[in-house]
């Protein structure tokens, strides 16, 4: 079977190409422009073909790797990831999000041969929208729900909670979790709003390992399924689990605003328990003491 990853030099998308490059008889293809990773850094095995480097917002760059690569599956991982960028770059946000999505489906679709699926990373800000990042993933949700099933292809949409964890071959994550342990490993002043609500965390390799059955899934024609435990955790417990792993002295200022998009924001785990078997596996607390002490490492 041979798989494009898109987006494939990201912190997801690298970890899931060197994971997914352990199943027997799979051929792991790349495209990314490697804006938050390094081609230098992604795993040389056999089974893994050089990267491609494109942008997937031009679509005959992306209708090229697909047409080059032949894959029988695209999982489409590429994102514009840093949310609050989205306030000044709301064009470029959909052009990425939404944008990109359409020319992977239309790239699809005239291919010869023709790909069997797309699956799809999502996120959390897709279930209830608050601002352009979110509006934009659940657009692109959408237009693979109605445009990419109608062409035949299957499906899978996969609503990833907030991912945390270490990745060597990417730049650190620009999720809540990875963005906390970095400012307080290095003393800088925090910020946040809305501590009291609540929302869940998946490790890196649970995300794996989710794309990975969604990749080999031959039988459900179309899916959307969240991707995290399920364990609901208040902002404020997770700034104070991390504040005392990083022994950060700080100034830290929990904030309230009437204008803040922050909500309440679980998944859902019973859907690809029941599709895949799929469960949450990693230890938040030993997972975050981990992380702490690579980036210590890392950042001096």
């Amino acid at each position: 079977m041979d798989v494009l990853v898109i987006g494939g030099g990201g912190f997801l998308g690298s970890a899931f190409v060197t994971e997914l490059s352990k199943v027997k008889g799979v051929v792991v293809h790349t495209f990314d422009m490697f804006k938050h990773g390094f081609p230098e850094k992604m795993p040389r095995k056999k089974n893994i073909k050089p990267p491609v480097v494109g942008n997937i917002r031009d679509y005959y760059s992306v209708s090229r790797a697909i047409a080059s690569c032949k894959p029988d599956v695209v999982v489409h991982l590429a994102a514009f990831i840093t949310r609050p960028e989205t306030f000044g770059e709301s064009r470029v946000c959909a052009e990425i999000n939404y944008g990109g999505t359409a020319n992977v489906i239309e790239a699809c679709i005239h291919a010869t041969p023709r790909p069997r699926k797309i699956v799809f990373g999502s996120c959390e800000a897709a279930r209830n929208p608050q601002a352009n990042f979110g509006v934009s993933k659940f657009a692109a949700e959408e237009l693979l729900r109605t445009l990419g099933t109608a062409a035949g292809l299957q499906v899978a949409t996969l609503r990833f909670a907030e991912i945390y964890g270490h990745n060597k071959a990417s730049q650190t994550s620009q999720g809540m979790v990875n963005f906390l342990v970095d400012q307080m490993l290095q003393g800088s002043g925090i910020g946040m709003f809305s501590v009291n609500k609540v929302k869940d965390h998946v490790h890196l390799s649970d995300a794996v390992r989710a794309l990975v059955l969604a990749t080999r899934d031959e039988d459900t024609n179309y899916c959307r399924v969240d991707v995290g435990p399920g364990d609901a955790l208040s902002i404020k417990d997770l700034i104070n689990k991390i504040k005392k792993l990083t022994g950060f002295e700080g100034r830290l200022e929990f904030l309230e605003h009437d204008s803040s998009l922050v909500v309440d924001s679980v998944s859902d785990p019973h859907p690809a328990r029941e599709l895949w078997g799929f469960e949450c596996e990693a230890d938040m607390d030993i997972e975050l003491a981990n992380l702490v002490k690579k980036r210590r490492k890392e950042l001096k």
